[in-house]
């Protein structure tokens, strides 16, 4: 779902940089600088954070760019069966993908991980397990080198709810393991557009029954979760029903073809934190505003890919998903929760919704909100193909997201 073609240039308005204090590293400082350089925004009036909503900016759509995304989403409407056969179509390329990973993990060239070292350092050969019962109910574990005990951590692949798998962003999640992390990678159900039984709440199952393997199989008693992109919504949906069961009981009784006993909480490790990372966690906030640091191509690819994505994942469960938006309010107890996005992302508004109505609900101390200067998935993607953009972007970003699991992990 992210733009490829636009880590290339940073396109629409370029920042002003503005002197910040001295720090230990100097792309850590020229991350803080870009991500500190809009912080005049008047949108909303927020506490001056190194990391917040304001720097990101943004304006309404003109009259143009309304008639070309209302043009573009009625012909995606019209078209709605060759869009499934494209998405399909991909699937499948990006499945072939995944067996290269390994050469790229492993190789002799050495590619470079979001830490800045080689992919492979330090990290054993993957093995994978299968955990359920369904095609695609396979986890990659990887674990450090040396020896344990390690904290757990799984990590959800994005891909819109219907592509890419966990073995392409095997390399995005080598730097947790370099810092102690054992890191559990499920392949989950992906929706196929054309049946329910592959829509919303097929990954929402895959990702329990994952989870309920990892506790029974393995011992685990506690986790942190994580997600990119669509992971992330699946990341926080699963980690909401688990401590919160009544939503879950609710989720099962709409549907008949899912085990009623998924619904019993010890089934599950204790979920110690959840991040989501440019996660898709609602139906419609980055469809309102623009940005401007990013050009209209990249806003309205990010919409129809994203609408287009929604459309095949949904199901009848309305009140009770698909996205982590709509059962908000309903949510008694949160697991420490992170909200991580990109500057020039259109999902930063939908990290931010979700931030803040959480934000009001819950202990401020438990949910965090940081951007970073990057584009959608500017975590996950190789190094290599963001044009040294990951310094001051997925650099940083792993840094935090090691510290922020290191606060609640347990060995």
């Amino acid at each position: 779902m992210g733009c490829i073609f636009s880590f290339f240039s940073f396109g629409g308005t370029k920042p002003k940089v503005t002197p910040m204090n001295s720090h230990e590293n100097d792309d850590e400082i020229l991350a803080l600088k870009l991500t500190n350089t809009f912080r005049d925004i008047s949108f909303r009036k927020l506490p001056k954070t190194e990391n917040t909503f304001e720097k990101a900016v943004f304006r309404r759509w003109t009259t143009f760019e309304r008639w070309a995304i209302w043009f573009v989403l009625i012909f995606a409407h019209y078209t709605y069966y060759w869009g499934v056969v494209v998405v399909l179509a991909i699937q499948q390329i990006i499945d072939l993908l995944a067996l290269l990973q390994t050469t790229y993990l492993y190789g002799p060239i050495g590619f470079l991980a979001q830490d800045g070292e080689r992919a492979g350092k330090g990290v054993k050969y993957p093995i994978w397990e299968r955990y359920g019962p369904r095609p695609r109910e396979k986890l990659v574990v990887m674990a450090p080198e040396k020896e344990g005990p390690f904290k757990a951590v799984m990590y959800l692949h994005g891909g819109g709810f219907v592509a890419a798998n966990a073995e392409c962003l095997l390399h995005s999640m080598t730097p947790l393991v370099r810092r102690g992390f054992t890191v559990f990678c499920p392949n989950y159900e992906r929706a196929d557009g054309l049946s329910e039984e592959n829509a919303y709440p097929s990954g929402v199952i895959s990702v329990l029954t994952a989870l309920a393997y990892l506790k029974r199989e393995r011992g685990i008693e506690s986790i942190g979760i994580l997600g990119d992109s669509a992971g992330g919504s699946l990341c926080l949906m699963t980690g909401c029903f688990i401590t919160n069961p009544d939503l879950l009981v609710q989720l099962l009784d709409m549907f008949d073809t899912y085990p009623k006993e998924l619904a019993n909480p010890s089934l599950y490790p204790t979920i110690n934190s959840q991040c989501s990372i440019c996660g898709l966690l609602d139906r419609s906030s980055f469809v309102k505003r623009r940005l401007t640091n990013i050009y209209f191509a990249e806003n309205l690819f990010m919409i129809i890919m994203c609408k287009f994505c929604l459309f095949m994942y949904e199901t009848q469960a309305d009140g009770i998903g698909p996205n982590i938006d709509d059962i908000c309010d309903k949510i008694n107890t949160l697991p420490p929760t992170n909200l991580i996005a990109g500057l020039q992302d259109p999902l930063l508004f939908s990290s931010w919704r979700v931030y803040e109505k959480l934000s009001q609900r819950f202990d401020p101390e438990d949910v965090h909100f940081h951007a970073y200067w990057g584009r959608h998935v500017f975590f996950g993607f190789p190094t290599g193909w963001t044009c040294g953009q990951w310094r001051i972007s997925a650099r940083p970003c792993v840094r935090e997201l090691c510290d922020f699991f290191d606060d609640y992990a347990e060995n």
